[in-house]
């Protein structure tokens, strides 16, 4: 009996962990913005007209409010920190929007964005945050928005570190990670790609970086992550060599990058087998020759 008391328990939690989870997951996709970016090439003085869309997906009537803030990204870590208190937020003028959105509604949400005569060139960020106010998903969503206003522009961007987690890789898939520094005053979204070669110097592959145009903010570091997934059994063992190429620029300007770096590929089942098949030949050659 007490052992079905204890099943029974069990049961119940994890019925509510994943009656729990199930509407933390709902919470996370039953509601969106649209566009999640928006990337505006823009001179001072300026005044440009723009919308974002907020969609309910849920079963729920909510009520939402809207606001504009600044941003920057948190730490060097790719995720955005908002700054509600950046003057520059005053550069945006959000228009009358319905503040009810029914259930399956998706709503238009126009702003204007006026840029005063002084504003610097360079990359400015600011976004627009629509928040649920209702309690029901207790959820904020933002479209980033990033503005670039010509003038005197300094592009410049550097490869800190281009690197992989061990010199001694064990396992076919070899992973790359590329810290690249954002020197100047515009958004930069490098791409590139990373020959790989062998120890006598023959070109194995190559591997693309950064295929989704992700940006680096003026002033930060981004990781940029590729793999090379080394299906090759003739080549899971051995010292290899990689060279990274990057690209980036604005306005017609093009400007690269480049660096290297060594590591040795252990396949550690394949090493397993040949260390397995060198044994039973030196135990056959050492028995043939008694």
């Amino acid at each position: 009996m007490r052992q079905i008391k204890t099943i029974s328990v069990i049961i119940c939690l994890i019925t509510t962990i994943l009656t729990i989870t199930g509407k933390i997951y709902a919470s996370t996709v039953s509601v969106n913005i649209h566009p999640s970016l928006l990337v505006l090439n823009a001179s001072s003085g300026q005044k440009y007209q723009e919308s974002v869309y907020f969609t309910n997906q849920t079963g729920e009537t909510l009520e939402i409010s809207a606001y504009a803030s600044g941003f920057t990204e948190y730490k060097n870590t790719n995720h955005p920190i908002f700054i509600p208190n950046d003057s520059e937020r005053n550069w945006i003028d959000i228009q009358n929007y319905p503040k009810t959105v029914e259930s399956n509604e998706s709503i238009k949400i126009k702003y204007s964005i006026n840029i005063p005569q002084n504003a610097p060139a360079g990359s400015h960020m600011l976004s627009i945050i629509v928040k649920e106010n209702s309690g029901k998903i207790n959820v904020s969503l933002a479209t980033l928005i990033i503005i670039n206003i010509s003038g005197k522009i300094n592009v410049k961007g550097a490869i800190d570190k281009f690197y992989t987690p061990s010199l001694i890789m064990l396992q076919n898939k070899v992973p790359f990670i590329i810290d690249f520094h954002n020197y100047g005053n515009i958004v930069l979204s490098p791409s590139g790609f990373i020959n790989i070669y062998n120890l006598w110097g023959k070109k194995i592959t190559s591997i693309s970086i950064n295929n989704t145009n992700s940006l680096t903010l003026p002033g930060y570091t981004r990781k940029y992550t590729s793999s090379w997934n080394n299906n090759n059994i003739l080549n899971q063992i051995g010292y290899y060599k990689a060279e990274i190429y990057l690209s980036y620029g604005v306005q017609g300007q093009a400007y690269n990058v480049s660096g290297k770096i060594s590591f040795i590929e252990i396949n550690w089942k394949e090493a397993l087998i040949t260390i397995f098949i060198l044994i039973i030949l030196v135990v056959y050659i050492t028995q043939r020759r008694k």
